[in-house]
């Protein structure tokens, strides 16, 4: 089996941050979003992974390599113009005849993949979405799955007279039989959700959606990065192995403290949980943490926020985005 992961995307609801880094590379707990997908993948067996490119495909490019020091294989899809979900995934059809997974690239998700594919293949399905419980009227609930898992509702499109209430989020995850290319144009730009996946709804297709049981994080605006880093600071270990945050795992949130390699720190009290990446410098504050993670060469100096605050790799505390949880330096 192999997985798309849809990588192309300029990132806008987290500028300015991707005018200068590509958004799959923007980092959780000192890791880029991007590898906690690849490791996920790999944790089920999925090795063999397409990534599409089109903002900053070279940073992308040279970070991730060809996928060997991940133990998988990478293969580039390059978009002159970006093609949307949809065109992005109709270029999978040069790539395989089988069924496949699509995913995106500012998502990390913790939840039993194995469960989705049974319940995708059991169903003979056409497409599953995965999907998020949610509360009528909630943010981003535009979708809504029947008892048996068929889904009755995408955006506005359903096959009654009266769409019925949302009572699911998408989460972007998707299995998907090559039959569906039937239904995809190639080349051209387009939004699956709102083009293809409203339309086979409309028509009581085999798409059908799952309920994800575990952990699912939006790191696609800086409120929800925040939130993502302080979930998982609070929740690790994932059930998949990162290699960056192994050292961190079996920790309660009240003992972690993860440390890179040539920091300078004052010697003052350091209340978990806090992370502070490689080669960065910390000064002149009385006491550091908690719910601290600082990336990689970033500089804290005294007067900074050093509670409650997220700094990215290379942040020199002048930057700053706030949120009602925390304070993204950047």
């Amino acid at each position: 089996m192999k997985a798309l992961i849809l990588s192309a995307g300029f990132g806008t609801r987290l500028k300015p941050i991707t005018d200068k880094i590509p958004k799959p590379l923007v980092p959780v707990l000192n890791v880029p979003v991007i590898e906690y997908n690849i490791c996920f993948l790999k944790h089920y067996g999925i090795t063999e992974i397409y990534i599409n490119l089109h903002h900053m495909p070279e940073k992308m490019k040279e970070h991730l390599g060809d996928g060997s020091r991940f133990g998988v294989k990478i293969s580039y899809l390059f978009e002159k113009e970006i093609l949307g979900t949809g065109g992005s995934i109709a270029s999978m059809k040069e790539h395989t005849d089988e069924r496949f997974l699509v995913m995106n690239a500012d998502t990390i998700f913790d939840f039993d993949l194995e469960k989705m594919l049974d319940f995708h293949t059991s169903k003979n399905a056409l497409v599953t979405l995965g999907l998020i419980r949610a509360q009528e009227e909630q943010e981003h609930a535009v979708v809504a799955a029947g008892a048996d898992g068929r889904l009755i509702r995408m955006l506005d499109g359903s096959p009654f007279g009266t769409a019925p209430s949302a009572n699911a989020i998408f989460s972007g995850i998707h299995i998907i039989e090559p039959g569906l290319f039937d239904y995809l144009p190639a080349g051209i730009f387009y939004s699956i959700t709102s083009e293809v996946y409203q339309r086979l709804v409309r028509e009581r297709a085999d798409i059908l959606g799952f309920f994800i049981d575990g952990r699912w994080y939006d790191t696609g605006t800086p409120a929800s990065l925040i939130d993502a880093s302080f979930d998982l600071l609070g929740h690790l270990p994932l059930s998949y192995p990162i290699p960056q945050l192994m050292k961190a795992y079996g920790l309660a949130p009240d003992q972690l403290v993860l440390l890179g390699k040539k920091i300078k720190l004052p010697a003052v009290p350091v209340l978990p949980p806090v992370i502070i990446g490689d080669g960065a410098k910390l000064t002149g504050m009385p006491e550091i943490g908690s719910w601290l993670v600082v990336g990689a060469g970033a500089t804290v100096k005294n007067g900074r926020a050093v509670q409650n605050a997220v700094y990215l790799p290379g942040a020199q505390g002048e930057q700053v985005i706030r949120t009602e949880r925390g304070q993204l330096y950047y």
